[in-house]
């Protein structure tokens, strides 16, 4: 993210002329006239994907990290509108923030600092008739946001202009691309990684690789690949985050994250959700299962291979039903969201609103707010200023 935020900046300075900021200066001092680039974290926006079946509309609530001011619906008062049903991920990309909401076809894009709406984008119409279908999830890059959908397509949208410039099918076998429902993605270079789920029916699971400067497709699969459902990539190996198999009685097995080296896969840690931040791998794992299992939570060092647990099972401080999960490396925050308990029946209230808790990296509990219906994604609100 600092890369590419840092190039948009650098362009729009014209010729302003930067100073190293290296720290092998002479007297590890910078003159006064030297403006350095300083990531900067300012918050996170939760993504609520409300509730279809209750005909709740999504939303996105806001929670200052300086302040720890939190509030709901956002958007909608910025815009007098609201998401629309079954908003599904975000990502903040220069001064700009998109939401994808898989229900209305829609990606939603806006001023990052007013949330005021700059352009709303119909992906049927933008992507095509049986392409653009259910937008899921974004990547950024090279000056593009990389959006996948359920038709099993991925679109490259120029930033400036909103306009599709490139459309990639996830899978070569032309024949099968309806039936691998892309997930999230990775930029590494010139090369986009992307979960094929499969929606878990474990017919074409696999992770796609395509090289954005010829638009060629090739495919990892692999017998531990079952439904994965999201990517990192790390110098040359790849995480996987797998949902899984469901078995005879529909219980969730195999979830996990999977480690991708040198073509060779092997588990890393049980989860259901993961997030990365900077060499660490921080997961909860709550899959669906009668009895229910305990969740468990872990952070997984990769320089070290090794992984201690980070929130105690029993802590009061744990999560009901963890629904998301992402890491701040900046200051140094876990945010995992969570359905309330439905005091009648025990179980998630998938009607209500949501919260969200903020651990630091020792997993203590910091700071508790209100979230929409249904939290679904985090989003972390990164930028970069000079000093």
């Amino acid at each position: 993210m600092k890369k590419y935020l840092l190039s948009i900046a650098v362009l729009l300075m014209g010729t302003t002329v930067l100073t190293s900021c290296d720290d092998d200066d002479d007297d590890n001092v910078n003159p006064p006239h030297v403006t350095c680039p300083v990531d900067v974290n300012l918050g996170v926006y939760v993504v609520n994907s409300g509730n279809q079946s209750g005909q709740i509309d999504g939303g996105l609530t806001y929670l200052n990290a300086e302040t720890w001011a939190s509030e709901k619906d956002v958007f909608a008062k910025a815009n007098g509108r609201s998401l629309g049903i079954t908003a599904n991920d975000g990502i903040v990309y220069g001064t700009k923030l998109y939401i994808a909401v898989t229900g209305e076809n829609t990606i939603e894009v806006m001023d990052n600092s007013t949330l005021k709406s700059l352009k709303q984008i119909n992906t049927v119409n933008a992507i095509g008739e049986g392409k653009g279908n259910q937008p899921r999830h974004f990547a950024a890059g090279n000056g593009c946001i990389y959006v996948s959908t359920f038709a099993g397509y991925v679109a490259a949208i120029d930033t400036a202009t909103y306009e599709v410039v490139k459309t990639y099918p996830t899978t070569p076998e032309t024949e099968n691309v309806n039936k691998v429902y892309p997930e999230g993605m990775a930029v590494n270079g010139n090369t986009l990684y992307v979960a094929n789920s499969s929606y878990g029916n474990g017919q074409f699971p696999s992770i796609g690789k395509i090289d954005l400067t010829t638009g060629n497709v090739t495919l990892f699969t692999d017998e531990l690949i079952n439904n994965p459902n999201a990517v990192y990539a790390s110098g040359n190996d790849l995480y996987v985050l797998d949902y899984g198999k469901y078995d005879a009685s529909w219980n969730q097995v195999g979830a996990g994250v999977k480690k991708i080296s040198g073509g060779k896969v092997s588990d890393v840690v049980p989860a259901t959700n993961m997030a990365v931040a900077g060499t660490k791998i921080y997961t909860y794992n709550a899959p669906y299962t009668t009895p229910a299992t305990v969740p468990s939570y872990s952070v997984y060092d990769m320089t070290t291979g090794k992984t201690a647990e980070f929130i105690a099972a029993d802590s009061n401080d744990a999560p009901f039903s963890a629904a998301a999960i992402s890491a701040d490396p900046i200051r140094g925050y876990v945010y995992i969201a969570s359905y309330i308990k439905n005091e009648d029946t025990g179980y998630p209230d998938y009607k209500a609103n949501g919260y969200l808790n903020v651990y630091d990296l020792n997993g203590k509990l910091v700071k508790t707010c209100p979230t929409g219906v249904g939290p679904t994604a985090i989003i972390q609100n990164t930028t970069v200023v000079y000093e």
